[in-house]
């Protein structure tokens, strides 16, 4: 829970969900710059911990005397925007029934592995085959077929430690 009364100590997250530096806070920079500011999109969590998606505009109030000007800021909520984006992009790179990395996601992946070095390296890939599991879907209908593919994607990531992944091909 944090209160802010000049803006400049409420603490403000990239895409990422990194938290900016202060020396990178939108107040800070126009004070420091001079410059006006718009279009940046960062997010802030409300008093009840809800995490919130503003773009704004900002400048400063007396242009003459930057360090000791206050700073106008205007700002609109897009987290329903925000939240739409980030839906999509999940929906594109996973498996709409088993919520798991698709192909797409796991062969970008294993590129990136494939150029790192140290511990994050791609050290093994390991295919899996659910054997007769049309037969599944034929004796006992898709929906049952479909709930055997969701406990085997369950049972497999919660065996797995954080770096690796499971991906449906």
């Amino acid at each position: 829970v944090h209160h802010s009364t000049s803006g400049l100590d409420l603490p403000l997250f990239d895409a990422q969900g990194q938290q900016l530096s202060f020396d990178a806070h939108p107040i800070r920079w126009i004070q420091r710059t001079g410059l006006s500011l718009g279009g940046d999109i960062v997010g802030v969590d409300r008093l009840d911990g809800k995490r919130v998606w503003i773009t704004g505009r900002g400048c400063l109030i007396d242009p003459s005397d930057p360090h000791n000007s206050s700073v106008l800021f205007s700002f609109t909520d897009i987290t329903e925007h925000h939240d739409a984006r980030e839906r999509l992009r999940h929906d594109a790179t996973h498996d709409w029934l088993t919520g798991l990395p698709n192909r797409v996601h796991a062969l970008n992946q294993a590129a990136t592995s494939l150029v790192t070095t140290g511990d994050d390296r791609l050290s093994a890939v390991l295919f899996i085959d659910l054997d007769r599991l049309k037969s599944v879907n034929d004796s006992h209908g898709h929906p049952v077929g479909d709930g055997v593919l969701r406990v085997a994607a369950q049972r497999m990531q919660s065996v797995m430690r954080p770096p690796d992944l499971v991906a449906r091909i």
